[in-house]
């Protein structure tokens, strides 16, 4: 029969053996998933106007001094699209 010591080196070898495998395989690479957000169409052009439809007018477009949801929500807007547009260039 094999001696306390080696037994517990045996049974410290096979689990860091199985805690391995089990790491391995929840990070496995995942399948390459269908890219919604690629199209074939040709890119826009500068300019032209964006239509946002909202409940009120906003009271103001200045950053600073927006207190209400309308002008937050159109100054967030505008925000987003400059910066898609100012990334693509």
């Amino acid at each position: 029969m094999a001696n306390p010591l080696a037994r517990m080196r045996i049974a410290v070898a096979v689990s860091f053996l199985i805690a391995v495998v089990l790491f391995r395989a929840s990070h496995a690479p995942a399948v390459a998933a269908e890219e919604w957000m690629v199209t074939d169409n040709p890119p826009g052009h500068g300019g032209g106007r964006i239509v946002v439809g909202l409940r009120s007018e906003p009271k103001t477009l200045n950053p600073v001094l927006a207190t209400d949801a309308t002008s937050r929500d159109v100054i967030r807007s505008s925000l987003r699209t400059s910066s898609i547009s100012t990334a693509r260039h």
